[in-house]
């Protein structure tokens, strides 16, 4: 399933000028056209240990073929089903009553540090900055500059939150 953005819609991304993409439980292939958009390409969240359970219901299928260990996979996106070079695995285990929910849960977290730290190996030469993680799974502190940032938006130069909070 290729995905097609809108006209529309890929020319407001498009002028937003993005030096990367995200994507996060997409369920959909993105066509190359808006691969090309930024420069550094897209990062994908994945809810498994690639290249084991490539594609849809990771989680779900992590539970019912009985997988005692799962994590989450940040990769580089190519044109294809979750086949791009990874970048980073996170693991961890799955206890025996846990449900796909449960299961969700703590790999959301551990899918937002392991973001962070994607952003930091695919981002740092780019950027010329170092990010960490912080505490707060869902913040990243940008070495160097002093700033928090949770809703991260990357700049060349900087990573800042929201200019009126900084």
């Amino acid at each position: 399933f290729y995905y097609n953005l809108a006209v529309s819609d890929y020319k407001k991304i498009k002028n937003l000028k993005p030096d990367i993409l995200i994507t996060c439980a997409f369920g959909q292939i993105l066509n190359q056209e808006i691969l090309d958009i930024s420069p550094l390409g897209a990062i994908n969240v994945h809810a498994s240990l690639l290249p084991k359970y490539r594609g849809a219901a990771p989680i779900n299928w992590a539970i019912l073929n009985g997988e005692k260990e799962t994590g989450v996979s940040i990769m580089n996106t190519e044109l294809g089903l979750d086949t791009g070079p990874i970048l980073l695995m996170e693991k961890c285990s799955i206890d025996e009553n846990e449900t796909s929910l449960d299961l969700t849960k703590k790999l959301s977290v551990i899918g937002a540090n392991a973001l962070i730290k994607g952003l930091d190996e695919a981002l740092s030469e780019y950027l010329g900055i170092k990010v960490v993680v912080a505490e707060d799974p869902l913040t990243a502190v940008v070495r160097g500059t002093g700033l928090i940032a949770s809703n991260i938006e990357y700049y060349k130069d900087i990573i800042i939150e929201n200019e009126d909070e900084l």
